[in-house]
């Protein structure tokens, strides 16, 4: 009798171990990595090509292991999750191309004008003192610049610009050495028109000389005639050796 019982206990663990399932021990690290990648990734992490992997390592293991429940409850929420993330991707992309679609054309840009030529002014010189006067200064800055070497001619007409206001550079070494004049008989002018300096002239003067000839002889004065001497010889007439 006792035989048969340990008979019987035996046959029953050995049905109990028969029936025991087996662990899927890959089921804890695909479920660390899981949530390694939800946590430094987002929905991004959610989408990508890794995730991919885990849910399909995930679907591999068997229903039938101790933790299979698990693994299957794991794979199905990533996988809704994923679902539910594209399709709100993809409802706001169609929202953002509709309001592009119905938002108005802009306005035609109107094209620019080309700014208008202005007239080119000569500029003054640079800073310090210049060394000959420039286009277009005024009067006063003439006289303070270049005054020392300048003399007021008055107003003389100038073939072309008409009747303008003149200055005369002096002759003194130093001015007509810095002005560059030759010799006396070059003058070197400056124009004003209106108040400015609107040009510069050099003219050569000579005297000129008439040759007359030579000068024509001086008449003689009428000698008086001279008193008649008793005796003396009359004008014109032979005297009676004579023949």
């Amino acid at each position: 009798m006792r035989t048969m019982v340990v008979i019987v206990l035996l046959i029953v663990e050995l049905g109990l171990s028969g029936c025991r399932k087996k662990a899927a021990h890959e089921f804890y690290g695909l479920e660390s990595r899981a949530t390694i990648l939800l946590t430094r990734d987002g929905d991004d992490g959610l989408l990508s090509d890794e995730m991919t992997e885990l849910i399909a390592a995930l679907k591999a293991i068997s229903p039938d292991a101790v933790e299979g429940p698990k693994a299957q409850e794991l794979w199905s929420k990533l996988e809704s999750d994923r679902q539910r993330i594209m399709r709100e991707r993809a409802a706001a992309a169609a929202a953002l191309t509709g309001r592009a679609a119905q938002a108005p054309a802009p306005p035609p840009m109107e094209v620019a004008r080309p700014p208008e030529p202005v007239a080119e002014v000569p500029l003054a010189p640079d800073a310090g003192r210049p060394e000959r006067p420039w286009a277009n200064m005024t009067l006063a800055e003439f006289h303070d610049h270049f005054g020392t070497c300048m003399d007021g001619v008055g107003e003389k007409d100038i073939p072309g610009p008409g009747r303008m206001q003149v200055w005369e550079v002096i002759r003194t070494p130093t001015c007509t050495i810095k002005y560059g004049i030759p010799n006396e008989d070059t003058h070197h002018l400056f124009l004003f028109q209106n108040g400015r300096l609107a040009g510069e002239r050099t003219e050569q003067r000579t005297i000129a000389i008439i040759d007359a000839g030579r000068a024509p002889a001086l008449a003689q004065p009428d000698t008086p005639p001279m008193p008649y001497v008793m005796g003396m010889p009359i004008p014109g007439a032979e005297a009676p050796d004579a023949q």
